[in-house]
């Protein structure tokens, strides 16, 4: 479904609090790598498909564009914003694939290029979440939190999909709680604040079946499965609040425009059926069965898993991509080093790829020359002459720096 995103995604205006704004060149650069990084991914050489393995990343990004009607001028904007990255080196053991073949015969004429984002949405949010660049605060403690948090919900999503797509119960009446929310915006909109709020709202509900006769009434018409009402959840909490109305209002019309979103994606899609019977044949079981329940939990675990890797693999994206452009900054100050310093670091790479028998080449990375300011420090002192005294003094700096008083001490 990456593969089949739409290159046009590139232009997509900034949503700003009243307004929207273009994107500036360094932002459309930003968007054009990540959109060319989910049609060419990168794969374990293992169990990737043979007829979508690419040698030239750089050339398949061309026909990708150029299968799209995209102008060469345009074209030759994207190779020069995306060479970097796709000329990129990867490990031995992997191989850049073409996802954006692989949807377009996949799919075929079933889902455009729009309705992709049917299965993405739920998973990674919005357009705009997905294309996002990813901060520097991304590494914070907070945030990692916060992905955690994201990734529990997955289950809970892929349940969801799966019962908007193949669900033969009536689920949640989203139509129903639509106009639910309307009509409490509207109130929360003309009353005004008074002890007997609840009695007020109570009232003006009275057209919905079944009637409510007290708060319990109101909250089990936005009551329904699979789906987290924040106008619920706030008028259990939240009654007698000097900002009670305003609140309600916001979030009222906020479930309102998400239910006629959800009443809308209801139902059958071709593709998902498609996608379903290639799961069912490689599984060896059916979701619905002729006599027996649906195997609900089991499919929603499958898809659960399939969304963590592609989860994590957008994510891994955008960390690598920042990672490059931290080494490209570095690189360039590569000048400064003296030549002999250079070829001894180079030779000393080498070694320690071979003898360690890493996969991948051996680099000094900036957290392997932690402390490096206290080990010039000891070496500047008169008694180290000799290699033996450097040798000394920088496992006696590794022993101290194990000890917790030494973090005191500088």
């Amino acid at each position: 479904m990456r593969g089949g995103i739409d290159h046009k995604l590139v232009e997509m205006k900034v949503k700003m609090k009243s307004s929207e704004r273009d994107l500036n060149d360094e932002e459309k650069r930003d968007r054009r790598i990540l959109l060319a990084l989910s049609w060419l991914s990168v794969e374990s050489k293992e169990g990737a498909p043979n007829n979508h393995i690419v040698k030239k990343p750089e050339d398949a990004l061309k026909e990708i564009l150029k299968s799209r009607g995209v102008l060469d001028a345009e074209i030759s904007q994207w190779v020069e914003d995306c060479s970097p990255s796709l000329s990129a080196s990867i490990r031995d053991d992997a191989v850049w694939v073409n996802r954006s073949k692989a949807f377009d015969e996949a799919i075929g004429n079933s889902l455009n290029r729009d309705e992709v984002w049917d299965i993405l949405e739920p998973f990674f949010g919005s357009k705009e979440s997905y294309l996002k660049s990813l901060k520097a605060t991304e590494d914070s403690q907070d945030n990692k939190e916060a992905q955690e948090e994201g990734a529990k919900d997955l289950i809970q999503k892929a349940g969801q999909w799966l019962s908007s797509r193949f669900g033969t119960g009536k689920g949640a009446d989203f139509s129903r709680m639509a106009d639910v929310y309307k009509k409490i915006a509207e109130w929360a909109g003309n009353a005004s604040f008074k002890s007997d709020l609840v009695n007020d709202l109570v009232n003006a509900l009275t057209e919905f079946n079944p009637p409510s006769k007290d708060i319990k009434g109101v909250l089990a018409l936005i009551s329904g499965p699979g789906y987290k009402s924040g106008t619920r959840t706030f008028l259990e909490n939240k009654i007698g609040d000097q900002n009670f109305l305003v609140t309600l209002k916001e979030k009222a019309e906020d479930d309102e425009r998400k239910c006629r979103y959800k009443e809308k994606t209801k139902g059958k899609r071709d593709y998902a059926n498609k996608v379903l019977k290639d799961v069912e044949k490689a599984c060896g079981f059916t979701y619905l069965q002729d006599n027996g329940p649906a195997r609900h939990k089991e499919f929603a675990v499958i898809l659960d898993h399939a969304a963590r890797r592609v989860s994590l693999v957008h994510t891994w994206i955008k960390r690598a991509e920042v990672e490059r452009r931290k080494f490209e900054e570095d690189a360039k100050k590569i000048n400064q080093i003296p030549r002999e310093a250079k070829e001894w670091l180079n030779n000393f790479c080498g070694e320690r790829s071979e003898t360690s028998g890493a996969i991948e080449s051996y680099r000094i990375k900036k957290r392997a020359v932690d402390g490096w300011k206290e080990i010039v420090k000891a070496w500047s002192k008169q008694e180290c002459n000799t290699e033996e005294d450097r040798i000394a003094a920088a496992q006696a700096l590794q022993d101290d720096r194990t000890s917790p008083t030494f973090y005191k001490s500088i």
